[in-house]
């Protein structure tokens, strides 16, 4: 059943179990029936415009990642070793980078959240 058919029938489900306990008149459970496909079709569209924009969002911050530890990377072979600064030009260096790669796994830890947030929130 794909997950169009399954949303349409827990609305349909949904909505005439409420419109029942208010005691719905016969023209209102028709009318539910009869339009349920439609509400489905046009909350399936919402899931996935939702869905698809937090994916793109945790792509982007992905991405951010991997550039952040390549200059990570970078800025790690090119140390010069200075002698008698106890490694403190190595330590800066990475330090640095080290920051902005917290950064940026913090920016894709929010932004998965979200996305599993929005997931929670259509699935239940």
């Amino acid at each position: 059943m794909s997950f169009e058919s399954q949303l349409k029938a827990r609305l349909k489900a949904r909505m005439r179990a409420d419109a029942i306990g208010n005691k719905a008149s016969d023209q209102v459970l028709g009318d539910i029936d009869k339009n349920a496909g439609d509400i489905a079709y046009a909350v399936a569209n919402d899931v996935q415009l939702s869905l698809a924009a937090d994916l793109k969002a945790v792509t982007k911050a992905h991405d951010e990642l991997l550039v952040a530890l390549a200059a990570f990377m970078t800025a790690f072979t090119r140390v010069v070793i200075v002698p008698g600064d106890g490694g403190a030009a190595t330590k800066a260096a990475c330090a640095a980078s080290a920051s902005q790669i917290t950064a940026k796994v913090t920016g894709l830890k929010q932004t998965n959240t979200k996305l599993e947030g929005t997931v929670t929130s259509y699935v239940g």
